[in-house]
């Protein structure tokens, strides 16, 4: 591993046991795994699984969409406020009547707002608007985005350009509103500034590789580097003896919302059953963690000019989830 690409890599897995943690390695040393004690838990035992979560780091609140539905429906049904301090569940919205979450998350901590992706029973994919201003916890409005084709058909993952006062929101783009033939993956975006004449309005959508191969592609997720107004989207096919991924850049530069470069394409037996991924500012490339198949797990690293190699090979794991320390330049995979 290079140094000079990223200086500190490390591996969260958490079980039973406590955390597993994969200390920091000199360039070419081997793989160390501690475990360190395991924070104490929130008790979940009535939850179907998380699916998305933001951190306020200022107020020591997170947000995070959980399935408490009484039949788990694999879906987020209710976004819990988390006392950083505490651990304890202080506040509850419930979807489980109105819509199904999980598509994304972000956070607008200048206007204390977050948004969270995911789709009105009624059939159209949404963003919800949380007003989290200290001592509220209130859905502030419910943005109905258009349709496919002229809008997504699933969000799958977001991120936000506060300097823009923009956020990103990636998924599938349908040829209609059935969403029940083949996909290409697609992005859009969504104004977020309140002075905005087109505030909560979706300005722009984007095929995020327009000569992509016939099939049903997802995209897997997205990271951000606001220095050079860059995003970074993994995405994959899920068509049966064909699966494959690839990785694309997309410019929001001046204004701007359109493809740079030609995606890169990984290997076919790189099958992702999910991609998560951080981006590291000391060394200006994104970190992805992609699936192989059944058989593990590969950290990638992508730069600006979508050169990219594995970082690590990870048999028989499974991740589920990303984050970064980009001031110890730590990033956990989990």
């Amino acid at each position: 591993m290079n140094r000079t690409f990223f200086s500190r890599i490390g591996l969260c897995l958490v079980g039973l046991g406590g955390l597993l943690a994969l200390r920091p390695m000199p360039a070419k040393a081997g793989m160390t795994i501690a475990t360190t004690p395991a924070p104490q838990p929130l008790p979940i035992s009535n939850v179907g699984g998380v699916y998305s979560s933001v951190i306020d780091p200022a107020n020591q609140f997170a947000y995070i969409v959980v399935d408490i539905s009484p039949t788990n429906t694999h879906f987020g049904t209710t976004i819990w406020k988390i006392d950083l301090a505490t651990s304890k569940v202080v506040g509850s919205i419930s979807f489980i009547s109105t819509a199904e979450l999980g598509g994304g998350a972000v956070i607008d901590t200048a206007h204390h707002y977050a948004y969270f992706a995911g789709r009105l029973l009624s059939g159209p994919p949404a963003i919800f608007q949380i007003d989290i201003t200290p001592g509220n916890f209130v859905l502030q409005n419910t943005l109905s985005l258009p349709p496919a084709p002229v809008g997504l058909g699933y969000i799958t993952t977001a991120v936000i350009d506060p300097g823009n006062q923009n956020a990103y929101f990636g998924g599938v783009s349908c040829l209609d509103s059935t969403c029940t033939g083949p996909t290409t993956p697609a992005a859009i975006k969504v104004d977020i500034n309140p002075a905005s004449p087109t505030y909560l309005q979706q300005t722009g959508l984007l095929q995020l590789d327009p000569a992509i191969p016939l099939g049903f592609w997802w995209a897997g997720s997205s990271v951000i580097d606001t220095t050079n107004q860059l995003i970074y989207y993994t995405a994959w096919d899920t068509s049966i003896g064909l699966q494959q991924d690839e990785i694309m850049l997309v410019d929001i530069s001046g204004g701007q919302f359109k493809n740079k470069g030609t995606p890169l394409r990984l290997r076919k037996d790189e099958v992702p059953i999910q991609d998560v991924g951080v981006f590291d500012t000391l060394s200006g490339t994104a970190l992805f963690g992609i699936a192989i198949g059944k058989n593990g797990s590969e950290i990638f690293r992508v730069d600006s000019s979508l050169h990219g190699q594995i970082v690590q090979t990870l048999p028989a794991v499974t991740l589920t989830a990303a984050s970064i320390d980009n001031i110890n330049h730590f990033a956990y995979f989990y």
